[in-house]
């Protein structure tokens, strides 16, 4: 009985302080369904993202970042890729270089929280 007395408090020991060590892994999954128009270089479709808080905080925002239009001439992107002081080599102008062909950007219309 002492054996099983032991072996029930090393279990229990072990399960509490594994409980709040402040290392959470979130969950998120995603569903999306996107028709992609490979003649005229471009797709449309709807994303599904769910979020799951396993923390034992109250999470009262989430960030969902979106890159709405990198890769135009005048975008954020293009200005910083060419103007910072230690500028990627593989971007420098490439970008306000495009051809109008190659530009690309995303039109979202509409994103919701529930």
């Amino acid at each position: 009985m002492k054996f099983f007395r032991t072996i029930f408090l090393i279990f229990l020991v072990c399960s509490c302080s594994n409980k709040d060590n402040g290392k959470w892994q979130q969950h998120v999954s995603y569903k999306m369904v996107i028709d992609v128009d490979a003649e005229n270089r471009s797709y449309s479709g709807t994303q599904e993202l769910v979020y799951t808080n396993n923390s034992s905080d109250t999470i009262s925002r989430v960030f969902y970042h979106l890159y709405f239009n990198a890769f135009q001439q005048g975008s954020m992107m293009d200005v910083r890729s060419r103007t910072i002081k230690d500028p990627d080599k593989r971007v420098g102008d490439r970008i306000s270089n495009l051809k109008t062909e190659e530009t690309g950007y995303q039109k979202i219309n509409s994103l919701k929280i529930h």
